[in-house]
């Protein structure tokens, strides 16, 4: 999976570069293949079928013309939904999404913890929609190369940023609460089921 993750801003980012129409249909398979990877990686045949399925799907609309509009769709879809769990989590009677892996990790938290954990979760809230919106104007209004540097780069490195930044912030501003290294922390956000959120 990291290297499909790593391959695809890659390969959307070259086919912007040499308008290669190839290398937008391989761009466009291997997103298909990042859901599908489970699947995949066991050998079951549905899955397989699926994305044989889809990249010939994919092929004929890059024969088309149309690879690099479905490109524009996925830097814009993918922080909206991201963007819809952590503002659904915001909503009366839920429980913030940041509280929550927070709680995960540790005993009740104390009352300023949960506060700020939940204003965390309302700037990455915030975060997502940027990203989300400016993807947009930047598919409409930028040359290609400037949209692809940051749909596929620039957005990543900003996320980084900040969840560096916060972890950071977060040791300082709570000094007595009980933190998991920083690599610990990587693992519980990765392994959080957001679908019960």
């Amino acid at each position: 999976m990291p290297v499909l993750l790593l391959a695809y801003p890659v390969l959307v980012h070259l086919a912007v570069l040499w308008s290669a129409p190839r290398l937008e249909w391989l761009a466009l398979v291997v997103m298909c293949a990042i859901p599908l990877y489970q699947g995949l990686r066991a050998l079951r045949p549905g899955h397989w079928l699926a994305l044989l399925a889809l990249a010939g799907l994919l092929w004929v609309l890059t024969r088309l013309g149309g690879g690099m509009y479905a490109l524009f769709v996925p830097p814009v879809v993918t922080p909206a939904v991201v963007l819809a769990v952590f503002a659904g989590s915001l909503r009366a009677g839920r429980v913030p999404l940041v509280t929550r892996l927070a709680q995960a990790g540790h005993a009740p938290l104390e009352p300023q913890v949960l506060r700020y954990t939940r204003r965390l979760t309302v700037l990455w809230a915030l975060i997502l929609a940027a990203i989300a919106v400016g993807n947009a104007a930047l598919a409409l209004f930028a040359p290609l190369p400037v949209w692809s540097l940051f749909s596929n780069f620039v957005n990543y490195l900003v996320v980084g940023l900040v969840f560096v930044l916060e972890y950071s912030y977060r040791r300082l501003r709570f000094p007595t609460h009980v933190h998991s290294g920083f690599l610990a922390h990587l693992r519980l956000v990765a392994h959080t089921d957001y679908r019960a959120v």
